[in-house]
């Protein structure tokens, strides 16, 4: 647990830090981060057909307690 703690704060100061520079330079955090090496990066190409079903949960979401079949019912007659 500790370690956990200790791992967050150094994780805040960075940022903090990182947020200063991002600032002194006119730049964003997300590229000071990038350029420190401090992101990670997609192992593969973003696909299409994922990102619409990601986009249609949220768009469609499944109401508490119905069932799957009733779901994919309604989710195909729209």
């Amino acid at each position: 647990m500790e370690a956990i703690c200790q791992a967050q704060a150094l994780g805040m100061c960075t940022m903090q830090e990182a947020q200063a520079i991002a600032n002194k330079y006119g730049k964003t955090l997300v590229s000071i981060m990038t350029a420190a090496g401090l992101t990670s990066k997609a192992t593969q190409a973003e696909s299409v057909w994922n990102l619409h079903q990601a986009w249609y949960v949220h768009a469609s979401p499944k109401a508490s307690g119905e069932h799957m079949t009733d779901y994919y019912t309604r989710c195909m007659t729209k």
